[in-house]
């Protein structure tokens, strides 16, 4: 992963020190990205957690000003971890499942574990290589986050009438989606006895609609608006897993996968960004880390549960009736889509405001 992002996100974050003074130094207005956040691989793509956590969870509840701030800018629409950050996952994600499936139908899976942990290897070395040396971190003084702190996290987003839907809907659809992963590797490979390069190709080929989608985002707010685009494809990605229950076996069989998972990546890859967006501009700067880490913890958790929930039932039923069932509940989750949003800007740019200059702290 490492080796794909490295010479398309030239973005280097001093993670203690960045600020508003050096915003416009460290990250440049459009980094070049030829290329792909589903969040892991294959199916397994979590709606807008990714970059917001990886910038909030730098920072302590305590210093939130400027570095919230910076976050911002960074994962809106447009920027360079919003929907053009975007692309750098999903080409790793469409390169990933047909390569390793590959490996594993050729070489075996014992030689492929292997292949796949020097892999990792590859990947610190060239992240390593990325630049020159960086002075160490001063240590923050800013409490850790505790129990409390997702609290008010919580607090927050259920006081809040857009976020609060918008957190219901997210978490139904990536527990719903993720349950069923298992269930589709059991379906297609054991009972319709594709090959695991099939498997592989049905799940990483898809994810080109995600380079798309995210490419299309800025484009479609920018056309149409913030909350059009928001509710639109965030209905869209919803449909299309309902579909897979009537996969069969053979080409017609692959090639139904195929095209759902080409929807529903696309769709997916819209909604990212401008969830990101849209999250972050209804969230005050002191409350970032706190929502972040709220919503995150409530998410996994959702899909631990619901992944082993619909293990069980499809041992009582079966696989197929399994995700027939998550698809049929998934087609229930645009009503929590919120109806208003309280700001809908039309982004010709960046639409938050110009950051403005704030004394450097001690170093």
């Amino acid at each position: 992963m490492g080796v794909v992002a490295m010479p398309q996100q030239r973005v280097r974050i001093n993670r203690r020190r960045v600020g508003h003074r050096n915003a416009a130094q460290t990250v440049p207005g459009r980094p070049h990205q030829p290329g792909l956040r589903a969040d892991e691989s294959g199916q397994r793509w979590r709606v807008g957690d990714g970059v917001e956590q990886r910038v909030g969870a730098q920072v302590g509840p305590g210093r939130l000003d400027g570095e919230a701030e910076l976050g911002r800018q960074l994962v809106v629409v447009g920027g360079p971890f919003g929907a053009g950050g975007e692309a750098t996952t999903w080409t790793a994600t469409v390169l990933g499942p047909p390569l390793g499936n590959a490996a594993l139908g050729l070489l075996g899976p014992v030689t492929t574990v292997v292949i796949d942990a020097f892999s990792y290897l590859l990947s610190a070395l060239g992240l390593r290589a990325i630049g020159g040396p960086e002075p160490r971190p001063a240590r923050a003084d800013a409490p850790r986050l505790r129990a409390r702190d997702l609290l008010g996290g919580w607090r927050h987003i259920l006081n809040h009438p857009a976020l609060r839907l918008l957190f219901f809907n997210t978490v139904l659809v990536n527990g719903l989606i993720l349950a069923t992963a298992p269930l589709l590797a059991v379906l297609m490979l054991n009972q319709l006895g594709f090959a695991s390069w099939q498997y592989g190709l049905a799940f990483g080929i898809p994810c080109l609609g995600g380079l798309l989608g995210s490419r299309l985002a800025r484009p479609l707010v920018a056309s149409f608006g913030q909350h059009r685009v928001l509710r639109t494809a965030g209905a869209l990605r919803a449909c299309w897993p309902i579909g897979l229950a009537f996969m069969g076996p053979g080409t017609p069989g692959l090639i139904l996968v195929l095209v759902v998972q080409f929807a529903l990546v696309t769709c997916v890859g819209v909604f990212n960004p401008v969830f990101a967006t849209y999250r972050l501009d209804q969230t005050a700067p002191d409350r970032v880390v706190r929502t972040l880490s709220a919503w995150s913890v409530t998410s996994n958790a959702t899909v631990a549960a619901l992944t082993a929930l619909w293990g069980l039932l499809a041992t009582a039923t079966s696989p197929r009736v399994a995700i027939a069932t998550a698809g049929l509940l998934l087609l229930t989750t645009p009503l929590l889509l919120p109806r208003h949003t309280q700001e809908d800007p039309v982004m010709t740019g960046t639409h938050l405001p110009p950051p403005q200059p704030r004394t450097p702290g001690p170093t």
